[in-house]
C-alpha cells in the first residue's frame, strides 16, 4: 500500500489536451514493485490535473514525489 511508504522518486506523467494523465512513468523504483505498481496504475494513471496543460508545454512533465509515513 502507498499509504503507510516513506519514499522520494520522480515520475514522468502526460496528460492529455483536457488535463487527464494518461500515462505515468516511473523514474527508478521506490524499492517495492508493489508500490511501484500502484504509484503508476492506480494514483497516477486517469488522475484529473485542476487545469489543462497549454497546448504547448512539452510531455512527459517530470514530478517528485515525496511521502513520509503518518506521524513521522
Amino acid at each position: 500500500s502507498t499509504r503507510n511508504a516513506t519514499m522520494s522518486l520522480q515520475v514522468r506523467v502526460w496528460p492529455d489536451s483536457g488535463g487527464r494523465i494518461t500515462r505515468a512513468q516511473l523514474v527508478g523504483s521506490s524499492g517495492n514493485p508493489a508500490v511501484d505498481q500502484a504509484i503508476r496504475g492506480q494514483v497516477l494513471t486517469g488522475l484529473q490535473l485542476p487545469q489543462a496543460p497549454p497546448a504547448d508545454m512539452p510531455t512527459p512533465i517530470v514530478l517528485r514525489i515525496t511521502a513520509r509515513k503518518p506521524g513521522s
